[in-house]
């Protein structure tokens, strides 16, 4: 099912303005979305906000830094529960979605296969009998299982010494 999101991450206060008049451009009028929440009006209102205060806090003032730092989580706060709205009220219809003026979100690509880990270090502990290995992360992976043997050709022979979450254990 698809969905919009905010997209708001790594976007300049300016941007975000863009971003906000943007989103009420299309939704103003918008058959699907005749009664936003939270409304058109209050999003007018917070994106005007912004927007004046990215001006006002251009002498880099403290109090207007501040002032344009809570306008900037307001609007933040306002476009996502808008974009919760619109993902509610769409349940997945892309025609809805594209007319929002959100951009659609990705769907995450599913892994089909884990590599083995590389980067292999053993070192021996204070303690006998007793190794710290270390490996690099595999992306995607969430468990590693270390597995041990004193006969390596023998298939069967394989033991499982720990499981783990970390690129590391003491075995």
């Amino acid at each position: 099912m698809k969905k919009v999101k905010a997209g708001l991450r790594g976007l300049s206060a300016a941007q975000k303005v863009d971003r906000g008049n943007a989103v009420l451009e299309q939704m103003t009028g918008n058959p699907y979305f005749p009664d936003p929440v939270p409304s058109l009006q209050e999003l007018q209102v917070a994106t005007d906000d912004l927007e004046q205060a990215c001006v006002d806090a251009l002498d880099r003032g403290r109090m207007a830094c501040a002032r344009k730092r809570s306008a900037v989580a307001r609007f933040d706060k306002l476009l996502s529960a808008l974009t919760s709205y619109v993902n509610g009220v769409s349940m997945g219809n892309e025609e809805m979605l594209y007319s929002s003026g959100l951009p659609i979100a990705k769907r995450p690509a599913p892994l089909t296969d884990l590599k083995v880990p590389n980067g292999l270090s053993f070192k021996r502990t204070q303690f006998p009998d007793q190794w710290e290995v270390r490996w690099n992360r595999v992306p995607g992976a969430v468990v590693y299982e270390l597995e041990f043997t004193y006969r390596p050709e023998d298939v069967e022979a394989w033991q499982r010494a720990e499981l783990t979450t970390k690129p590391s254990a003491r075995v």
